[in-house]
């Protein structure tokens, strides 16, 4: 997944393992991402965060260090995973860009970032369009399918399989610890 990964994006990722380990998460999330984002000082997207105030310094106030064990390991929440797979289905032989990921976070309103955005006022819009990207990618309209469900026949068997199996997985182990409601066994 992350061979077409620009040298900016790897370094990028580098950045966000050291927000995560620094705010002692257990996974990369959407917030670790833009505070590596906005910790690269000389990068067109961080300066055009920080002219809608969105600084390294206020962006990270959201968020309070907690005390478990630091992981050095690339372990992604699981909406940064499928933001990964969907730009690496879509960007089949070209770059994945820093743009890319900033655009499928930013057009998740579940997003930690949006979530943050919003409390701090800031036109999304607005920032997309100044980003210089269009919320129609490559002309696909988003529908309510396209929102909600899966085309599995753009996604490679293997990775069906084994997203299914982790999935089953999650909800065994949630079964056994008493996480389910009793309403869904």
């Amino acid at each position: 997944m992350f061979l077409r990964f620009s040298e900016e994006v790897q370094k990028l990722l580098l950045l966000s393992l050291k927000e995560k380990n620094r705010l002692r998460d257990s996974f990369i999330g959407t917030e670790h991402i833009f505070l590596g984002i906005l910790s690269m000082k000389k990068n067109s997207v961080c300066e055009l965060l920080n002219s809608f105030n969105i600084t390294y310094e206020v962006f990270s106030s959201f968020f309070i260090k907690k005390d478990n064990d630091i992981d050095n390991y690339f372990v992604f929440s699981p909406l940064v995973r499928d933001i990964f797979k969907s730009i690496s289905l879509d960007k089949k032989n070209s770059e994945v860009m820093i743009t890319d990921i900033v655009f499928e976070i930013l057009s998740d309103p579940s997003s930690k970032v949006v979530y943050v955005f919003r409390k701090l006022n800031v036109d999304i819009k607005s920032l997309l369009k100044m980003l210089n990207i269009s919320k129609k990618k490559k002309g696909i309209k988003k529908g309510i399918l396209n929102e909600l469900g899966i085309n599995l026949n753009d996604r490679n068997k293997d990775d069906v399989l084994i997203g299914e199996l982790t999935a089953l997985e999650a909800l065994c182990r949630s079964i056994v610890d008493n996480e389910v409601s009793s309403f869904l066994v």
